[in-house]
């Protein structure tokens, strides 16, 4: 069912494009001749203009090519995509404007049906992972046995000699230099409160706290209290973000040796970068431009 639903989306969603091409080709002929008109010719509103326009001279497009051709080759397409004899397109008929109506109504009511089945399909998307989760959940839960256990020192040391330097601290005003420079005694008693707060399922208080600052996306040196003009960025404290890069490389290590993402996913984990996946891509589009494929 679900694959059905898919394949008529994507049926529907080709024929729509070329209906909106070819009803964006209509427009801008009306449009070309509305500008054309003597002003004593006609002394309505664009919208009376277009409703009483029967089109004659299709005029051309920016390219220097007639409308009209580019209009029949979009029908030509549409033709062969659209199985419906009642929903043909003529472009004879689109020169009077209750069929320019028509057309436009037609391509309404098409992308009502599309996002009603979006939406279906969607929803059996959901579905079906969920199944598929609850399936595997069980067989899969094991792997994460070791994600919350007690950080051991060498973990918090292998985090702490990769910091950067030089960045901004949260709240507290304890930058990654400081902990990159900590003694023993200090790293101890940093783990003990990673520890006691996984222990206890809750980070203290003072690490969920953020301060919200804008930076200044202009060359203008004062921004006058627009926020359109920043990026603004959250500063988190330093000992949370080093607890969090604790779990994350744990993650990603049972995540590659479980092997729980797929191939495609490229860019998620260590080591891997984008560009396999670019690759595909290209080849992909190359081999539709050499051969007149659908990408």
């Amino acid at each position: 069912m679900l694959e059905k639903w898919i394949d008529e989306y994507e049926q529907l969603e080709k024929i729509s494009n070329i209906e909106h091409s070819i009803i964006k080709a209509v427009d801008k002929a009306v449009i070309k001749l509305w500008r054309d008109r003597s002003s004593d010719q006609y002394k309505y509103s664009f919208k009376e203009f277009e409703k009483n326009l029967e089109i004659e001279n299709w005029g051309t497009t920016d390219t220097g090519n007639h409308i009209a051709v580019k209009i029949v080759k979009l029908i030509k397409i549409y033709d062969k995509l659209e199985k419906r004899n009642d929903h043909s397109i003529n472009i004879d008929k689109l020169r009077n404007h209750e069929n320019r109506k028509e057309l436009k109504e037609r391509e309404k009511n098409r992308k009502e049906t599309m996002d009603k089945l979006y939406e279906q399909i969607i929803n059996k998307k959901i579905e079906v992972n969920i199944r598929k989760r609850e399936l595997y959940l069980e067989e899969d839960i094991d792997i994460y046995e070791n994600l919350m256990i007690p950080i051991r020192m060498e973990e918090l040391e292998s985090v702490l000699n990769n910091l950067k330097s030089n960045k901004a601290p949260g709240q507290s005003g304890i930058s990654y230099d400081f902990w990159k420079k900590s003694k023993t005694l200090t790293r101890k008693l940093l783990l003990e409160i990673i520890n006691d707060s996984m222990l206890e399922e809750n980070a203290i208080d003072d690490w969920k706290k953020g301060i919200i600052y804008p930076i200044n996306k202009t060359t203008r040196s004062d921004w006058n209290q627009e926020l359109s003009l920043t990026r603004p960025i959250v500063l988190l404290e330093t000992a949370r973000k080093i607890w969090f890069k604790i779990l994350v490389n744990r993650l990603n290590d049972i995540l590659t040796r479980e092997q729980v993402l797929m191939n495609t996913n490229f860019a998620a984990l260590k080591n891997e970068s984008t560009l396999e996946s670019i690759k595909i891509i290209q080849a992909i589009i190359e081999d539709a431009n050499n051969y007149s494929k659908e990408a």
